[in-house]
């Protein structure tokens, strides 16, 4: 009776033992160490966005970013977006067409137009004047809450989204 306590005994520690310690490295490795991965990345990827210029012409209304799944939900997206108003002349498009941003992945990706680890910005022109209720169509965006801004003229958004 004796040897089989101990035949359990010596299989608890060199097997369950391991299968526990194996589970909560598991749980470590999600819970903790990739989010924090994600958050500095996050972090990183809006202090990129910050740096970025506008055109003389444009003065800032709001900004707004975001942390989550917005595509497919396969990985961690990135959303750094910035609510402007155009307020003089000159092509607002025509001045981002070539601003990149540094990116948390630098692997080419021609559906994210990164190239070089800098991914090219959207820029999104609002109705104007912008209607009460307005809600942009455009998939991981739809999280923008507009009604602050209605009634406002020559707004336009512009935003880089990437999927970390």
């Amino acid at each position: 009776m004796k040897f089989i306590r101990y035949v359990l005994y010596l299989a608890g520690i060199y097997v369950i033992l391991p299968i526990a310690s194996l589970i909560l490295l598991v749980i470590l490795m999600f819970f903790v160490v990739i989010p924090q991965i994600d958050n500095r990345q996050y972090s990183q990827f809006q202090a990129n966005f910050a740096l970025i210029s506008h055109p003389p012409n444009s003065k800032y209304v709001a900004r707004f970013s975001d942390m989550g799944t917005f595509a497919n939900g396969h990985h961690v997206d990135f959303l750094v977006s910035e609510l402007r108003v155009k307020t003089g002349e000159g092509q607002i498009g025509e001045f981002y067409k070539d601003k990149t941003v540094p990116v948390p992945n630098a692997e080419d990706d021609d559906y994210q137009h990164v190239k070089n680890g800098r991914q090219s910005l959207n820029v999104l022109f609002l109705p104007s004047p912008l209607p009460p209720n307005y809600r942009i169509e455009n998939g991981y965006a739809k999280i923008w809450n507009l009604n602050f801004a209605a009634g406002r003229k020559n707004l336009y958004i512009v935003e880089v989204c990437n999927g970390g």
